[in-house]
């Protein structure tokens, strides 16, 4: 499983763009992402995932505060609706 870090899709009142950004998170994955894959990450406020982008991959296991490790999500899903989406 490697270590990654992803941002999320943005939204503007409400209405999400066609953008990613903000913030990145740190993710463990077994998909074969590289830089700019669209998954699905799960979140800790939205029952369903949240597109976002994959923006750094095979991070060390040094990148994870050893405070909250034990926090840290999986991601197991493409975002397959990405080029379908209406921006």
């Amino acid at each position: 499983m490697q270590n990654i870090r992803v941002m999320y899709k943005q939204y503007t009142n409400g209405i999400p763009t066609q953008y990613f950004g903000g913030q990145e998170y740190l993710y463990k994955t077994d998909l074969p992402v590289v830089i700019g894959s669209h998954v699905l990450a799960p979140t800790k406020d939205d029952p369903e995932p949240t597109p976002a982008i994959v923006t750094q991959v095979n991070l060390p296991e040094s990148e994870i505060n050893p405070a909250w490790a034990s926090r840290v999500k999986v991601i197991t899903q493409w975002d397959d609706d990405y080029e379908r989406r209406t921006f």
